[in-house]
């Protein structure tokens, strides 16, 4: 896809860019200005290093070592730019915004375009993981994508994940299902993600699992940017972070799919929870009494959790059975 045929209907998220000087970037679903992507940098043109990540024109570096507000501040700072990306002020989120320009995209790659390249070539253990999880799944190709270094085409067959895209609430609940259910988690429970801090620690097996010997993992995007969060979606007149600290407790009915939609955003007891840290978004949608830590919008009337200043926290008091 060429940036000129970007419109507002489309969601990016998971979409790979080409700058025009070489840089990789992976696209993120939030509103964003007019003529502009909100990003986070993957990958830079290595100079002499050795790296699993190639082209026929060359070799790229990773540049980001883990998602979540501090692996994107990490990769901000070891992009060696320009590559496109600037860190804007958007008054909308009350912070600078890591964006690129379309002007300085040279190629945008569809997740969807990219599963169909990858899914059609019917070879390898990305080919097999993608049948594996659309079948088990019920999801379909029409409602999914590929991300990553698979959609970037620099995979590595022995470090490579297949990263999976899919599409509305629907979509979503039926991969929850299936990997929470059938695939083996790949990862033990942790205490934070990207500087979100989480008690008791939560696996992530409902997103992150063994397909056919290969670690895979999806995030669930609606349709538009945003389009199923009431304090985003009424972006730029947004109702944004104050930078006060707030804690609440309140009870999260379980069963949300917006919960497991990015970003993850539930309301509970007059509050809004929104978190840009999609690892939250399991323990978001099972639900149940929390205790909930991060920056208060302006209106307070919604708790951000993610952001790179004040990642926030989340206490489970009590758990619920999601119905």
């Amino acid at each position: 896809m060429r940036p000129q045929t970007f419109t507002g209907d489309w969601n990016p998220h998971g979409a790979i860019v080409y700058t025009r000087d070489g840089g990789i970037l992976q696209a993120i679903g939030l509103p964003a200005p007019a003529g502009y992507l909100a990003v986070i940098p993957k990958y830079a043109p290595c100079r002499g290093e050795r790296t699993p990540w190639a082209r026929p024109s060359g070799r790229y570096c990773r540049v980001v070592r883990e998602y979540g507000p501090r692996g994107l501040e990490d990769a901000l700072a070891r992009y060696p730019g320009p590559g496109g990306v600037r860190l804007l002020y958007d008054g909308s989120y009350a912070a600078p915004m890591p964006y690129v320009s379309l002007e300085q995209a040279a190629w945008i790659v569809d997740p969807r375009e990219a599963l169909l390249r990858v899914a059609s070539s019917g070879e390898g253990s990305a080919a097999e993981a993608a049948y594996t999880v659309l079948r088990g799944s019920g999801v379909g190709l029409g409602g999914a994508g590929l991300t990553g270094s698979y959609a970037a085409g620099i995979a590595s067959p022995t470090v490579s994940d297949v990263d999976f895209v899919v599409y509305g609430p629907e979509a979503a609940l039926r991969m929850y299902e299936f990997y929470s259910r059938e695939l083996q988690p790949v990862e033990a429970p942790r205490a934070s993600f990207g500087g979100v801090t989480v008690h008791p620690p939560q696996g992530v097996g409902w997103r992150r699992a063994a397909v056919d010997g290969i670690s895979s993992s999806w995030v669930g995007v609606p349709h538009r940017p945003a389009g199923h969060c009431e304090p985003l979606r009424r972006y730029p007149n947004t109702d944004p972070p104050s930078g006060r600290r707030v804690r609440v407790e309140v009870r999260v009915e379980g069963g949300d799919p917006a919960a497991l939609l990015y970003p993850p955003c539930v309301e509970a007891e007059g509050y809004y929870i929104v978190s840009f840290e999609y690892n939250l978004a399991g323990l978001l949608f099972e639900g149940g009494r929390l205790e909930v830590e991060g920056v208060a919008s302006a209106g307070g009337t919604v708790v951000y959790l993610g952001l790179r200043e004040n990642p926030g926290r989340v206490v489970v008091r009590a758990g619920q059975a999601r119905p």
